[in-house]
């Protein structure tokens, strides 16, 4: 039976029922039960309780003998949810076992209002283990929001694991709860654990939500089923975050979102107040809603003015509403107030790809105050170009100071003299930014061996199809270079081919594209100085052929490219890079050396253009076609495809000693005599809109501005151009009269059907006679050059 300290019955004596003390209740005060064991044995009491209110612990006596004592949860603050009291005794002998034993549990370190008994279980000790304890019905709360909901279970055996095997919701909003624990959840004896469920609110507003769980067990008592029961207190419900701003030290008008989560009734704001270290010094023209909507949002508005330069200004607001939860919610704001600050039209200086001795070359980068007040100086001195001597810093005279909003150029000059090849440097610009920062802009630039570049491969435009990766860009003018060709067979990375996308792409280097190519394709060490091999070289290869009876002579010419290399997997990627040379068509190959490329060290991104360059005097004068083989070997990690780990070049050029014309007589011949580039669609010096092919076609002169040497009788309707000597004497031209009625829109462009008399196509001249009554009809002379 219980009882409470007053003597009185409680609300109800039955064991397993909740019973309710009376109010009131004072240190020491609390229930007691009695009972009569029966029989002889070891027995364990049960005690679940709960509402201990503001009360620090429980004591347990037997007879006035203090037997067990025990801390509650949470030290007795608030309405608690649970407290279990378990204990064992002994019945010795018959006598005990009919005899009535008083169990008293007391309220220990304070009073208080009522003290409950949620329920009392005496078995015997071998059948309660293990035992489940859980508190029944389990209640939380929320403002609409979801979060966890999680019950407590207490094994109360002395010896034996509680497992839980199955955990089962039902009622109305099962659908709400959803379980996280894994199962089984095993408790040891005299353990605690939790079933954690997370809870989630349906969008539209219900007060309360209510689910049962059956937990399946090895207790012998198993199922249990609890009540799982969340309350939702009333909205409005207020959602702010603490908020950083910037500001360029003008005032600046910054705003505040403040939403209401709650989904029925409105958000009424009664008040901001502005504190801070720096608020109401620098706050103005604060406004806010008076009301924000269910589930709806606003803004907190007010005007900043810093008013002690640069730095970080830190303000609260704070906002009283009628969320019942934050009646008063500050929300910080920290404002960076940045003047001056420098800012740069570009990180690179790139002058190009310039030509051998190009003179002085100028380029400006724009430095701009992005301000607001503060004037920014650029400091002398600390301003400075490291790297090759051949930039420097042309104007202005520094110190000089930018205004607010203002913007000043700073020109660099490039003068590499007769010196060539890449030229690398970096300038930093010092100034008086609000935050010291040293922005740094690279310098860049090619200058093209000395001699005549008989080949020239940059990879711009892209021009790779198959195994030609480049067109040569040499002016050709008394030799021939061939296409840059990919030799590479087999498969590399990903088992595809080395030809393949995996294996060889393009990437954007300094100057434009740059050919790349997989570490795991280079790590083919195959060289064409020894047969054999895995068969997979990975070579490109390209031939220069000086014209029939001329010759070119490699002494004193260079070899140069730049290389570079790439890694997003955090380990080096590097290639040692060997050129080699044929004269005898591939039979025997020579090695002009061996040297050492762009290498990322561990550092993801792309390294380079690092410069390589290799003397061609060894090569001589030759009169037939010299083959040239480029082979980079990686020398760091070899795995990945060509995104992940690759070695490239770019801007690879052939330079000659001297180049020979030859005895045969054709276009090229013709424009070497003129002084002009191999082009036939070059204009010449005299720029009279003829191209230089036409002019060689007709007998003009390029660098003299001329008139096209045709003629049209209207009484006979002949068109007749006369032939230029040089080029029907070399042969290497064909001349075509073409018609349309409407300049190729729709009526294609057509060769005239035959050069019968009238019409003349001879040694000298070609004319053509317009169909009499043909109406509108126009003619053309196509000049093209022979294979």
């Amino acid at each position: 039976r219980f009882y409470d300290a007053h003597g009185t019955p409680p609300t109800t004596d039955a064991l397993g029922v909740r019973g309710q003390g009376a109010t009131g209740m004072a240190n020491g005060e609390g229930f007691r039960i009695s009972l009569v064991p029966g029989s002889v044995g070891s027995y364990a009491l049960t005690v679940h309780t709960g509402d201990f209110n503001t009360a620090n612990g429980w004591a347990v006596s037997q007879a006035g003998t203090p037997i067990d004592s025990g801390t509650l949860p949470n030290g007795g603050v608030n309405v608690l949810d649970e407290g279990v009291v378990v204990f064992y005794f002994t019945v010795a002998d018959a006598g005990e076992a009919a005899a009535t034993w008083d169990f008293d549990i007391l309220r220990v370190g304070g009073g208080g209002n009522a003290m409950k008994v949620n329920s009392a279980f005496l078995v015997p000790a071998a059948a309660a283990d293990p035992l489940l304890v859980v508190a029944d019905p389990i209640d939380f709360t929320t403002y609409n929001e979801p979060g966890a909901a999680d019950i407590e279970i207490t094994n109360a055996g002395a010896t034996n694991d509680l497992t839980i095997t199955a955990v089962n919701p039902g009622g109305a909003d099962a659908s709400n709860f959803s379980l996280v624990t894994l199962l089984p959840l095993v408790i040891p004896p005299g353990s605690s654990d939790f079933l954690d469920f997370d809870f989630t609110p349906n969008g539209t507003y219900q007060p309360t939500y209510t689910a049962t769980v059956e937990i399946v067990s090895n207790d012998a008592s198993s199922p249990k089923t609890v009540t799982l029961q969340v309350t939702n207190l009333p909205d409005p419900r207020i959602e702010v975050a603490d908020q950083d701003f910037t500001n360029n030290g003008v005032a600046a008008n910054y705003s505040v979102p403040v939403s209401n989560i709650g989904l029925t009734n409105d958000l009424n704001i009664s008040n901001v107040t502005v504190g801070g270290n720096d608020g109401p010094a620098t706050v103005s023209g604060l406004s806010y809603p008076a009301a924000i909507t269910a589930a709806g949002s606003g803004t907190i508005d007010f005007t900043f003015t810093p008013d002690s330069g640069s730095g970080f200004y830190d303000i609260i607001f704070t906002i009283d509403s009628d969320d019942a939860s934050v009646p008063s919610k500050d929300v910080a704001v920290s404002i960076s107030v940045e003047d001056p600050v420098i800012a740069i039209s570009s990180t690179i200086l790139d002058f190009g790809v310039l030509p051998h001795a190009p003179g002085t070359q100028d380029l400006a980068v724009a430095i701009t105050n992005a301000g607001g007040t503060e004037t920014l100086t650029i400091v002398g001195g600390s301003t400075a170009i490291s790297g090759n001597a051949a930039f420097t810093i042309l104007s202005p005279a520094l110190p000089i100071d930018i205004a607010p909003g203002a913007t000043a150029d700073l020109t660099v000059r490039f003068d590499p003299g007769t010196a060539a090849g890449r030229f690398s440097g970096v300038l930093s610009i010092d100034s008086t930014d609000y935050n010291a920062a040293l922005p740094q802009v690279r310098l860049e630039a090619l200058v093209a061996p000395a001699g005549t570049v008989v080949a020239r491969f940059d990879f711009d435009p892209d021009q790779i199809s198959g195994a030609i990766v480049d067109l040569d860009d040499s002016s050709m003018a008394n030799w021939t270079t061939g296409d840059l060709t990919d030799l590479a067979t087999g498969a590399g990375a990903l088992s595809q081919g080395n030809q393949a996308a995996a294996n060889r792409t393009l990437f954007a280097g300094v100057s434009g594209n740059f050919l790349a190519f997989s570490s795991n394709r280079e790590g083919d060490a195959q060289t064409p100085l020894a047969s054999g091999g895995n068969d997979e070289s990975t070579w490109t290869t390209f031939t220069v052929t000086p014209e029939s009876g001329g010759s070119i002579n490699f002494t004193g010419g260079t070899a140069a490219i730049d290389t570079y290399a790439r890694t997003d997997q955090g380990s080096n990627t590097a290639a040692d890079w060997t050129l080699y040379y044929s004269t005898d068509g591939g039979s025997v190959w020579s090695s002009l050396g061996t040297l050492a490329g762009a290498a990322t060290g561990t550092t993801n991104g792309t390294t380079g253009p690092i410069g390589l360059r290799w003397d061609l005097s060894s090569i001589g004068s030759q009169a037939g076609p010299v083959q040239f083989i480029l082979d980079p070997v990686s020398t760091g990690a070899t795995n990945g495809v060509a995104t992940q780990r690759s070695v490239g070049f770019d801007n690879l050029f052939i330079t000659a000693g001297t180049v020979t014309p030859g005895t045969s007589s054709n276009f090229a011949s013709w424009a070497a005599g003129f002084g002009i580039p191999n082009d036939p669609a070059y204009d010449g010096t005299d720029h009279d809109g003829i191209p230089a092919l036409i002019e060689y076609a007709l007998g003009l002169n390029p660098n003299v501005a001329e008139t096209l040497a045709d003629s049209f009788d209207p009484a006979t309707r002949v068109l007749s151009f006369a032939k230029g000597a040089t080029a029907v004497a070399n042969g290497d031209v064909s001349y075509v009269i073409e018609t349309s009625t409407d300049l190729g829109v729709n009526d294609p462009w057509t060769p005239v059907p035959s050069y019968d008399p009238p019409d003349i196509n001879d040694s000298s001249t070609i004319s053509y006679t317009l169909p009499a009554g043909s109406g509108r009809l126009f003619a053309r002379l196509v000049v093209s050059q022979n294979p």
